[in-house]
């Protein structure tokens, strides 16, 4: 798999995109993803990392694309995004998995492991902007603790767990996790 990972700055705006070249999983029929995540340019900001590296609060639309038998862009942006009713499956994508949450409903979990403590999903450009999309459809995000895009990234690469889905499921979620604090505002 080539991970490739292109970042624009432009005067108002920050574009981050992944994309990820799956071609030899096609075959098997795992959808092949770019996420995207635009967010508007900090004042004031001189060195072009502290564009990059901010809160998900910022965006102001997030997307991703799967390519595969069928495909279909899903766009948010401040006005929101569309919403279905309840359902419980798992492909083993992050874009596929949240993308059937936001088709069917239900709650995408990444948690964090005792190998992997800080999670596997990487904060700035696939957690923040799977959040926001999530949010903007009237869903909750959670990293266990807050909002995942309350999150101030401090690095490109960095990690978080992530949990996203219906609000009334996250809060069920911290129910029958005691030991996750909750800061939701």
């Amino acid at each position: 798999m080539v991970r490739q990972i292109l970042i624009v700055l432009s005067r108002k705006y920050i574009d981050l995109n992944e994309e990820k070249d799956c071609f030899n999983q096609i075959f098997i029929l795992i959808i092949l993803v770019l996420y995207l995540a635009y967010g508007k340019k900090p004042d004031n900001v001189d060195e072009p990392i502290d564009c990059i590296l901010q809160g998900g609060e910022h965006l102001r639309c997030s997307g991703y694309a799967v390519y595969g038998s069928a495909c279909m862009l899903v766009l948010a942006t401040q006005e929101g995004v569309n919403e279905k009713p309840f359902a419980n499956r798992y492909v083993g994508s992050m874009v596929a998995d949240v993308h059937r949450t936001l088709m069917y409903g239900g709650v995408f979990m990444y948690p964090a492991t005792k190998e992997a403590q800080d999670g596997k999903i990487r904060l700035l450009y696939e957690s923040i902007a799977m959040s926001y999309i999530v949010e903007k459809a009237g869903g909750a995000s959670s990293n266990g603790q807050h909002s995942i895009l309350k999150i101030q990234p401090q690095h490109i690469h960095q990690r978080s767990p992530v949990f996203l889905g219906y609000k009334e499921e996250i809060e069920k979620l911290y129910q029958q996790y005691p030991r996750h604090t909750r800061a939701h505002e």
